[in-house]
């Protein structure tokens, strides 16, 4: 066999593998990847819909308390990922996940008895504090009990979410156009449901072979590892993903008002934007899941981010057409983030430390969904535009983030490109 036969052949085996990585699931990675799809099968009744809630059975007028909904949840995730993840690599990440996911059903169904919008948003408060131990463990378990590539685990992941969306978005659109002021109680009864059966499939995960062994060679070093083994290139990309998450999760927290409220969207219709939306995530996750490099990463995010950009640019421009808004805001970035930024994370953090690493990652990066609603729902309160100001915002948050993304894509072609030379010295 030639030279370019056995190039050839090397190439197909791997192509084969790569195939064979995608359409087999080990039994952990099956049970992790599951109950993330049950856990947003909860998640889709009850996120686009708790606004509209507040604003329509409770009577609500303000942005910014209609904001809070949105803004509890993840003021409650930047705590509580932080400790949740420190605490993980302590003792380990199954029971936090699971633990996280009993208390995330039980405010569910403890919301079905909220009397007014104070007790809500309490119940919310509590709720998500304590849920929050499966947020960043949720992506870290999935990246530990196979070893298979993280990024094909995050795209699997990524792609079972919205695929939960996709059935759900659809089922809670038509209860929310169909029963009115008891819409909500029938959707938060099928969340808590759909988190119970979450629940029974985490329990039975098992933290394999890759974790004892990561362990293991920790325990032969005789040292803690640092969090970051390359602490700049960690650091942009926190600061990349504040600034990413204050834009997509900023809007997105109003999103439901602006269309459904503002321009009169049916729910039935909004459920179609759901739909297209999570439908084009799914093959953009195993997109990104199929890339590994960190320079391909950022090259396609710089890409991706740049669309951004053009999205709010254009409602920006024309902010009352409905139409246009809900096909150019149903591109969706949180592939990129849920797979090609844990990745990145992944890359730039030890893998002894990866609970911690995810856990400082997610507490600063939602900070920045917080930081987003609060303005947007000031704004918007203070400003004669209304809710039609908070494009103007995005739009500006969409800027910064592409310029950092650039910025970033430079630091890790100069690092490795250094660390390439060296090798070759060497």
């Amino acid at each position: 066999m030639d030279s370019h036969s056995r190039i050839e052949h090397k190439e197909n085996n791997k192509t084969k593998r790569k195939i064979l990585e995608w359409l087999s699931f080990e039994r952990s990675e099956f049970l992790v990847i599951f109950s993330m799809f049950f856990y947003h099968i909860g998640l889709a009744n009850f996120a686009p819909y708790a606004p509209l809630w507040l604003n329509q059975i409770f009577e609500v007028e303000s942005f910014v308390i209609i904001g809070l909904v949105n803004v509890i949840p993840n003021a409650m995730i930047i705590i509580g990922t932080l400790l949740w993840g420190f605490l993980a690599d302590k003792f380990g990440m199954k029971w936090f996940v699971v633990g996280g996911l009993v208390f995330m059903g039980l405010m569910y169904f403890s919301l079905i008895f909220s009397a007014n919008p104070t007790l809500f948003l309490v119940m919310i408060f509590v709720g998500y504090f304590f849920g929050s131990a499966q947020s960043a463990n949720y992506y870290a378990l999935g990246t530990t009990v196979t070893n298979k590539p993280k990024e094909v685990i995050l795209g699997k992941i990524t792609a079972i979410t919205s695929v939960a969306w996709i059935i759900m978005s659809p089922i809670s659109g038509t209860i929310y156009d169909k029963f009115g002021d008891s819409a909500m109680d029938i959707q938060l009864i099928i969340a808590s449901i759909g988190l119970l059966v979450a629940v029974i499939l985490a329990s039975l995960v098992k933290e394999n072979r890759q974790r004892k062994q990561e362990t293991n060679d920790q325990k032969i070093d005789r040292k803690t590892p640092p969090i970051a083994t390359f602490p700049l290139l960690f650091t942009i990309t926190v600061v990349l993903a504040f600034f990413l998450q204050s834009t997509m999760g900023g809007f997105w927290a109003y999103n439901s008002i602006y269309f459904i409220e503002t321009l009169s969207v049916k729910g039935i219709h909004y459920s179609i934007f759901l739909i297209a939306t999570t439908m084009i995530a799914i093959p953009i996750s195993i997109f990104f899941g199929n890339i590994s490099t960190n320079k391909a990463i950022i090259k396609t995010a710089v890409g991706y981010i740049f669309i951004q950009n053009l999205v709010f640019l254009f409602m920006t421009i024309f902010p009352r057409n409905a139409i246009l808004g809900l096909v150019l805001y149903s591109v969706p970035l949180y592939p990129f983030y849920a797979v090609s930024m844990y990745t990145l994370v992944a890359n730039f953090t030890s893998k002894e430390r990866r609970a911690a690493a995810y856990g400082i990652f997610g507490s600063i990066s939602i900070s920045g969904v917080a930081v987003g609603i609060l303005i947007l729902g000031v704004l918007a309160d203070t400003s004669p535009l209304g809710i039609f100001i908070m494009l103007r915002y995005s739009l500006v948050y969409a800027i910064i983030t592409l310029v950092i993304s650039i910025v970033l894509f430079f630091l890790i072609r100069r690092k490795f490109q250094v660390k390439k030379e060296n090798l070759n010295d060497n």
